[in-house]
């Protein structure tokens, strides 16, 4: 279903934009808008997401989730594992998943995910999810506020990795998900997750809104938020903020 109907631009201001627009004008769902390039990238907290013309994958697709909008951190991580999932049968590197949306290789960021939904009382009127994953950006080509920080598949692999053949292995592993995110079978989801998360169990420190917590990662429970074990023996659920690991 994922990926039946796709439309590609050369230029964007961000395809998480245009897949917004189709939802409200009432596309069908699964449709996919990937582009070359984007003026407006964004990330998590309308951060500037960083993409050379041609390098990068750039991929959103209009849901329409038959789920209460609770589940809104549950439909990121699937999307994340979709896409570490995608990465690893199509390069054979063990790239994974960092809290709450950061696709993770060799200790650097290599992509992101960003949900966006509209709401009307109880339920979702839609949801869009993008990705965006570095595939053959050089070392050389990043600013360097990211140098060190990002990294990408060529970097890794020393060679390009076809965008086309990345984007429809995807949508096969986001449509794999996304049904059993639609049928309830959320635990297929966490384990899915949990197979591929860098911080579980590890020692981390968290800046949320409100404040800054440090402790051990036990894992995410089914609504998506981070479960952590402070030094104190105290339990945290967080919904929201930023995972810096503790190596």
């Amino acid at each position: 279903m994922i990926g039946q109907w796709w439309v590609h631009y050369r230029t964007v201001t961000s395809t998480n934009d245009l897949a917004r627009a189709a939802a409200q004008r009432g596309a069908p769902e699964g449709l996919v808008i990937t582009a070359d390039y984007q003026t407006q990238g964004r990330g998590r907290r309308g951060r500037e997401w960083w993409a050379p013309r041609k390098k990068n994958l750039l991929w959103s697709v209009v849901l329409y989730p038959p789920r209460r909008p609770e589940y809104l951190g549950l439909l990121t991580l699937l999307a994340g594992a979709a896409a570490a999932r995608a990465v690893r049968v199509v390069t054979g590197l063990p790239s994974g998943l960092k809290w709450p949306n950061d696709l993770w290789l060799s200790g650097q960021k290599l992509g992101g995910v960003l949900a966006e939904a509209a709401i009307g009382g109880n339920d979702w009127q839609w949801a869009v999810v993008g990705i965006g994953l570095n595939v053959n950006p050089t070392g050389e080509e990043f600013p360097p506020e990211l140098q060190g920080q990002a990294t990408s598949l060529q970097q890794v692999l020393g060679r390009e990795v076809p965008r086309e053949t990345l984007r429809t292995r995807l949508e096969e592993e986001f449509s794999a998900l996304y049904e059993c995110f639609r049928r309830g079978e959320d635990e297929a989801i966490l384990a899915a997750w949990q197979a591929l998360d860098v911080t579980q169990g590890r020692e981390v420190e968290i800046t949320t809104p409100q404040g800054r917590l440090c402790g051990r990662v036990l894992g995410v429970d089914p609504k998506g938020a981070l479960e952590l074990l402070d030094p104190a023996g105290r339990c945290h659920r967080i919904i929201m903020g930023e995972v810096t690991l503790r190596w």
